[in-house]
């Protein structure tokens, strides 16, 4: 269902207070993206803050004259900028499977339709988070130290932490990856006294 023309701004409001993005396009769940598209070129034509500030000056769009009615513009502009984020969303099939999972239309902005997550228990939230980041195996760990120790990347770290720790090697082993003080003295020394030597 796409709201009729006058009585758009209401009808989008009560539909953005639904907090379902598919709602508010007026298309099922399971629309295809053409559906999808074609709901969003429709509400966001009529949606426009300058085709709302035209509705409201008392000019339809076949330019005839009706009754003036108020309006908040930047209201407006926030509701069209609501169904954009909703369209970016469910355009997209890696967001739109996101959204369909976790009922937010973003990881770090729950205040367009709210949050499925709002209030729920540190146990439900883990259980989400798990699910979205593989938990790091023992042997995840060690194909990372072996391919970390003795790299590039790995040198660079060390010689940064030293410059940031003013030498002290203490402080360096506390915070380089992987780093085994017994092991790895000697080997770090000598990659500190060659990057000394090229000054």
């Amino acid at each position: 269902f796409i709201p009729h023309i006058m009585g758009v701004e209401v009808d989008m409001m009560m539909k953005m207070e639904e907090k379902d993005a598919y709602a508010v396009l007026g298309v099922s769940r399971d629309a295809d993206e053409r559906t999808i598209r074609r709901a969003y070129h429709k509400l966001a034509l009529r949606m426009h803050p300058d085709k709302v500030q035209a509705r409201a000056k008392g000019l339809s769009q076949d330019g005839t004259t009706e009754e003036a009615k108020p309006v908040d513009l930047e209201e407006a502009k926030i509701k069209f900028q609501q169904l954009q984020k909703i369209f970016q969303v469910l355009s997209d099939p890696d967001r739109r499977a996101q959204y369909d999972e976790t009922g937010s239309l973003d990881d770090d902005d729950d205040s367009l339709l709210g949050s499925k997550f709002a209030g729920k228990d540190f146990s439900e939230l883990y259980a989400y988070y798990r699910s979205v980041f593989a938990k790091v195996t023992e042997e995840d760990i060690a194909a990372f130290e072996l391919k970390y120790r003795g790299s590039e990347e790995e040198s660079r770290d060390l010689l940064d932490l030293y410059e940031k720790h003013e030498g002290r090697m203490n402080l360096v082993f506390s915070y380089l990856l992987c780093s085994r003080p017994g092991e790895d003295a000697e080997r770090f020394a000598s990659v500190i006294d060659a990057a000394v030597g090229r000054g």
